[in-house]
């Protein structure tokens, strides 16, 4: 019993001189060694985020050229609209110089125009010219200053006459067609006289000689009478 005590009392012995020491700096040692972990993962989440570095990067990049490209894409998209805003702009000029030129009387039917053709003098009336009123020839017995007509100048008094510079023998039959309404038989100067109709603006020419080529194909006989 006295020894069991003895080894009892040398244990607190050893405790309470260098073992408490000993466990004390043991214990220290071991909580200085267990920290590795954290450490660890810090490191792992810094090249993580050094890592996704490059793609933040590249992603703004991207941001950023279509960006550029909306922007671009804005711009164009003002051009267009201002390229539409000028052709409205000018399609109103244009229907307003038309309501304008619809909105023109003509002078009296019974006044009579000189015309010169290709250096041959007619003599004819507003009435007969104005037959198709949005032709060229109806545009000279406008009473308001008409817009300028190529080969024509502006008479000055009775003498003086409206010189238009195509062939006078073509307009001839023109001038017969817009009295009598009457076409003539000749092929070839049908065809001539189809030709001189989109000079003329004389819509009314053309549409009587396309009426007259459609019959004779189809072997009718309306149409313009033929002289």
């Amino acid at each position: 019993a006295p020894r069991g005590l003895g080894a009892q009392g040398g244990f607190f012995s050893l405790w309470g001189g260098g073992g408490f020491f000993f466990f004390f700096f043991f214990f220290f040692f071991f909580l200085l060694g267990t920290p590795p972990r954290p450490r660890r993962r810090a490191q792992r989440t810094t090249a993580g985020t050094m890592a996704a570095q490059p793609d933040i990067g590249r992603l703004w990049e991207r941001l950023d050229a279509e960006e550029k490209q909306l922007l671009l894409e804005k711009r164009r998209l003002q051009e267009i609209w201002l390229k539409i805003t000028d052709m409205h702009k000018e399609n109103e000029e244009a229907r307003d110089a038309l309501e304008k030129e619809a909105n023109m009387t003509f002078v009296a039917g019974d006044t009579r125009i000189m015309l010169n053709v290709g250096g041959q003098l007619f003599e004819t009336t507003a009435e007969t010219l104005c037959q198709d009123k949005y032709s060229l020839l109806a545009a000279l017995c406008l009473r308001r200053p008409a817009p300028p007509v190529r080969h024509r100048e502006l008479p000055e008094g009775r003498g003086r006459a409206f010189f238009i510079d195509r062939d006078w023998w073509v307009f001839n039959p023109i001038l017969h067609f817009l009295r009598t309404g009457v076409l003539p038989s000749d092929v070839q100067l049908l065809e001539e006289m189809y030709a001189e109709a989109s000079f003329y603006r004389l819509h009314s020419l053309r549409v009587a000689i396309e009426n007259r080529a459609k019959d004779a194909a189809g072997g009718g006989g309306g149409g313009a009478a033929a002289a």
